[in-house]
């Protein structure tokens, strides 16, 4: 079955459908969301409605954790536009849709993968997968073969038998070795973050074939203008962005 992996989705609306839409007619017939629904973007409550109405299996993101309860983001990492965010999502969502994020698990683990929003070795901790040493401590915690997570916003994959990170071709399956065990970053729907020297504003997320076993990348236009106009004045920072893809 082609898998559609989505993650750090950022309240942007704009971009989640262009993704399902996508990922539709490549003939996904299931999709896992890696966390971090709300925060950053302008539509937390029809993002969070969205992913509830399609029954979609999603583990809990920081982001998602911070819009239910108090944060002191002063002695936290965050940005002011990540303030903002979390402060919108708690106006916006609905007592349904803030149950449903409550509920959300930190792990799901399917028949041939198992993901998680930040890492596998402190699933709570909102910690990185940035680099080898962080890599080796969640491959050593992965109980698949394949593990998906996001977090880092960074599209890529990391292999288990060389320690090497590398980012495979767009829109070419990549195919994964039944020997070998793999960390996969599908990237960020709604507020991707790629080198400034050259940027992509485009959404990301990849389709993971788990009959074939191969992954593929994509990355898709929507209507960014629509999603700019949405944000609140106070948010330039997200604006830059969103409309530069950095």
């Amino acid at each position: 079955m082609k898998i559609a992996i989505i993650s750090d989705i950022h309240a942007n609306i704009h971009a989640l459908e262009a993704v399902l839409t996508d990922a539709d007619r490549r003939g996904a017939g299931q999709i896992l969301c890696l966390g971090d629904v709300v925060g950053y973007g302008p539509c937390p409550e029809a993002c969070v409605e969205k992913l509830r109405t399609l029954k979609t299996p999603t583990v809990l993101g920081n982001h998602d954790k911070w819009a239910m309860r108090r944060v002191d983001f002063a002695t936290a990492e965050t940005t002011p536009s990540a303030i903002l965010g979390i402060d919108l999502a708690r106006k916006e969502l609905s007592i349904t849709n803030l149950a449903w994020l409550r509920k959300l698990p930190l792990l799901i683990k399917q028949p041939k993968c198992a993901i998680t929003h930040a890492t596998f070795h402190t699933l709570d901790a909102w910690d990185y997968i940035d680099d080898a040493s962080s890599a080796t401590l969640s491959f050593n915690c992965l109980t698949h073969p394949v593990g998906f997570f996001g977090h880092t916003h960074y599209a890529g994959i990391w292999r288990k038998s060389d320690m090497q990170w590398f980012v495979p071709q767009l829109s070419r399956p990549y195919k994964l070795n039944p020997s070998d065990h793999y960390l996969i970053n599908p990237g960020s729907v709604g507020n991707p973050r790629t080198p400034s020297n050259k940027p992509d504003n485009r959404a990301q997320y990849l389709i993971f074939d788990d009959t074939a076993m191969s992954v593929t990348f994509y990355r898709i236009k929507y209507d960014i203008k629509a999603c700019i106009d949405a944000i609140q004045d106070a948010a330039e920072e997200m604006k830059a962005r969103i409309e530069q893809g950095y």
